[in-house]
């Protein structure tokens, strides 16, 4: 499996919110079909398909004070603090959809969720994931103490972890 997409398959979640609603996007969405079959009552949607239009307005025209690390950008749309990440073409069509069942996808604290998708093959801009912002920072920053240094917390910081509980953690 690409390294990639399966480091977005597993992106740990560090927020304190437990759920997530979505709203109806005006371009579509990604309903989960396999849940649906033999019901008649339609489902939330799993993703929703973004404009990349949305996303520039969320992000500021990609920002460079908006900009996170690598290539994700902090947004906020429709009043929800979100991260947009920028994916290969290559790497969105090797993403394995299938993860997000309804099931994973709504009830899992442990786990950032993504919440939609924009491609944007027909011009080679790219295509994008939209992930649920996680405010607490990553677990990489956590465990590597990088928190303090970009928040400057220096004095009197919470964010520092105990060897024991970062080997929790890891375990």
């Amino acid at each position: 499996k690409d390294p990639e997409a399966r480091q977005l398959s597993l992106s740990i979640r560090t927020t304190s919110d437990k759920k997530i609603s979505f709203e109806g996007s005006q371009d579509g969405s990604i309903l989960d079909y396999h849940n649906t079959v033999g019901t008649t009552t339609p489902r939330k949607p799993v993703l929703e398909i973004y404009a990349f239009e949305e996303l520039e307005k969320a992000t500021e025209s990609f920002s460079s004070s908006n900009h996170i690390k690598g290539s994700v950008y902090f947004g906020s749309l429709k009043g929800k603090d979100l991260a947009v990440k920028q994916v290969s073409a290559a790497a969105m069509k090797r993403f394995d959809f299938g993860l997000l069942n309804e099931q994973s996808h709504y009830y899992s604290h442990n786990i950032v969720r993504v919440l939609g998708t924009c491609f944007r093959e027909s011009d080679g801009g790219g295509s994008y994931l939209v992930l649920e912002y996680a405010k607490n920072g990553s677990l990489w920053d956590w465990l590597q103490n990088k928190l303090a240094i970009k928040n400057q917390f220096i004095e009197s910081c919470y964010c520092f972890l105990a060897w024991k509980q970062r080997i929790k953690i890891c375990h």
